[in-house]
């Protein structure tokens, strides 16, 4: 008798644990970048490509423009996710750049008459340039199978563009909308408009 409760015991300690290692793997992950002031939740099953294999592409694609048109273009710094994945780069990613640029984005961009609106827009909905006041949030078309999103702040802005695989398009554009809205600004780096 007291084996069997002995070995219920252990099976149930097992089965505790591996479903709390289940769990936490499941959970999407904060990420926040060292010297930046924002946060955003990376999706469960998803991961970090490392620099090295960033910066590999870039260097790829800056001898491919020089071959091409003599061109020098100048990688800015990025940040690219993907479902895991041993194979880097492969769709879905999404890639974020921290511009530096602040809210001169707004002006210039109601100024050339993008729409505004008040009401939240999900991406990949929206079938012009959009501006959504209620989250600073300009929602770009999308155009070459990309989606493109400038979140603004008070003193930056960070430009998220979402590569989404045209067999999952609808399921990958449910997470690339949970990244948006999981994305938030420092208290004090927060953009308000006056």
């Amino acid at each position: 008798m007291r084996k069997t409760i002995k070995v219920a015991f252990i099976c149930f300690i097992m089965i505790a644990l591996s479903s709390f290692v289940l769990c936490e793997h499941s959970r999407a992950e904060e990420y926040r970048p060292k010297y930046s002031h924002y946060s955003f939740l990376i999706p469960a099953g998803w991961m970090r490509i490392p620099n090295s294999a960033i910066m590999k592409q870039d260097s790829e694609r800056m001898d491919k423009a020089w071959k091409e048109d003599n061109a020098l273009i100048n990688p800015m710094h990025r940040e690219v996710f993907q479902r895991e994945s041993p194979q880097m780069f492969c769709k879905p990613y999404f890639t974020v750049y921290d511009l530096r640029e602040g809210s001169w984005f707004i002006e210039q961009g109601v100024s050339r008459g993008m729409k505004t609106t008040a009401e939240t827009v999900r991406l990949g909905e929206n079938t012009e340039d959009i501006y959504d006041k209620s989250r600073y949030i300009i929602l770009y078309k999308v155009k070459d199978d990309e989606c493109k999103v400038m979140l603004l702040g008070k003193e930056s802005s960070v430009e998220v563009i979402f590569s989404p695989s045209s067999d999952t398009f609808e399921d990958d554009m449910k997470i690339f909308n949970d990244v948006i809205n999981s994305f938030r600004y420092d208290k004090e780096f927060t953009f308000n408009q006056p």
